[in-house]
């Protein structure tokens, strides 16, 4: 039931902006990029360090489960062997 109800909803989720009706068009379309002159604000900077804070424990988690993926896999590969 509950893959019917998400597939349900789903298909109501892309059916619902297709059936209903066009809005209107800008009338004016710029002549210039009006992004091209735009200023780095502070909360953009914070976004930044943002994005840098929460990728490091995202790969510092990632690193650890290859190692424990590849364990698994050749348990042996990881043994020291006498040379």
């Amino acid at each position: 039931m509950s893959v019917i109800l998400l597939l349900a909803g789903i298909g109501a989720m892309c059916w619902w902006p297709s059936a209903r009706p066009p809005g209107p068009l800008p009338e004016v379309t710029p002549e210039t990029d009006p992004l091209i002159g735009a200023m780095t604000t502070p909360s953009r900077r914070a976004i930044v360090k943002y994005f840098w804070v929460v990728s490091a424990p995202i790969l510092g988690q990632i690193l650890p489960g290859v190692i424990a993926a590849h364990y698994g896999v050749e348990a042996a590969a990881f043994s020291v062997k006498p040379g």
